[in-house]
């Protein structure tokens, strides 16, 4: 596993057996809140270069300010006074991560008749994917507070508020929000729902 982790790799994780491929069409996704539609597109390169920017900017910020911790600082601290070894915890991960593609070959092997044998198996692939998904949501939990993290999650809100669209009558989007002030102060479920789907399509797609 790298060390790009936080809302990203959650997300990912969260749905990755559960991708819906017709929702996916075009590089968008469309979704339902209350009685309007919305949908999350890709960015195009414009768009990724300012919302790079945009995560610079909070990246220098952040450095700056007292009581912020680098990712490789916040691993320190966490061993040291802790006791929380980050690197073991990717160890593990990846460790069922072997285990779990061991499974789903085995899994391939079987015959369809051997019913007995396909349910353990996939009762296998559901404890060792729930086991590692808890060891991801742990670390993410973790190193949130990393400076890299921090970033990196403000780099995705940044391009959801831009990427994110609603329908306004047949065939014509607006954006939800005028600016990036708007999406911050937006105070319904609509910037986390945006999010969510943005981030199903950039893992999905």
């Amino acid at each position: 596993m790298d060390e790009k982790q936080g809302i990203n790799e959650v997300l990912e994780e969260l749905t990755q057996d559960d991708m819906n491929p017709e929702l996916i069409q075009d590089n968008k996704i469309h979704f339902r809140m209350g009685d309007d539609i919305y949908r999350v597109r890709t960015a195009n390169q414009k768009e990724s270069f300012n919302a790079t920017n945009h995560k610079n900017k909070i990246y220098i910020r952040l450095i700056q300010e007292d009581n912020t911790l680098t990712l490789k600082q916040l691993k320190r601290v966490l061993k040291d006074k802790k006791s929380i070894d980050v690197d073991k915890l990717d160890e593990q991960a990846d460790k069922l991560e072997k285990e779990l593609m061991q499974v789903y070959l085995s899994l391939a092997k079987k015959k369809n008749s051997d019913k007995k044998s396909i349910k353990k198996l996939k009762d296998d692939i559901y404890r060792i994917r729930e086991e590692r998904l808890s060891i991801v949501i742990e670390k993410a939990e973790l190193l949130s507070p990393a400076i890299e993290h921090q970033a990196q999650d403000e780099y995705y809100r940044f391009l959801t508020a831009i990427c994110t669209e609603k329908l306004i009558k047949e065939d014509k989007w607006k954006k939800a929000w005028k600016t990036w002030e708007a999406f911050e102060n937006d105070g319904t479920k609509l910037p986390y729902l945006s999010l969510g789907k943005f981030t199903e399509l950039v893992f999905g797609g």
